[in-house]
């Protein structure tokens, strides 16, 4: 799952988008998988480290390590699956529709208009508090 937080992120990603050829890890803007204690599909957040990789479901807020060693309050990684080829026909199916380029590029444009909005805020704010400070010039 690509953040985005910058003008910049988002031009990557649309770059991504346009190109056919670009793999879904450019452009992914939700990520998702198939978890076991839910039983559905759902998006989760992925992170890797020195320490190992933890995904973590947003409908049930677990986290699951996929490494030997699980840490306490931690599911094992076998509950949660982010693989195709560990999934059954329908399951694989369901997720890859929901990772399919088309569905992300709804998923992006979503999170573009959000962006501008909130950018256009902080400009109306900017823009108010240019005209209070200049009504205090002597």
């Amino acid at each position: 799952m690509i953040r985005l937080e910058t003008v910049e992120d988002f031009e990557k990603v649309a770059k991504a988008l346009k190109d056919p050829k670009s793999k879904l890890f450019q452009y992914m803007v939700h990520s998702f998988g198939f978890c076991k204690l839910c039983n559905m599909v759902t998006e989760y957040n992925g992170v890797g480290s020195i320490e190992g990789a933890y995904v973590t479901c947003h409908l049930c807020k677990e986290t699951f390590s996929s490494w030997g060693y699980v840490p306490a309050g931690y599911q094992k990684g076998d509950l949660y699956e982010t693989e195709l080829e560990k999934m059954s026909s329908e399951i694989a199916f369901e997720v890859s529709r929901a990772n399919s380029r088309e569905r992300q590029e709804e998923f992006f444009n979503k999170e573009l208009e959000q962006f501008i909005t909130r950018a256009k805020q902080r400009q109306r704010r900017a823009n108010s508090e240019v005209r209070r400070l200049a009504k205090l010039r002597v």
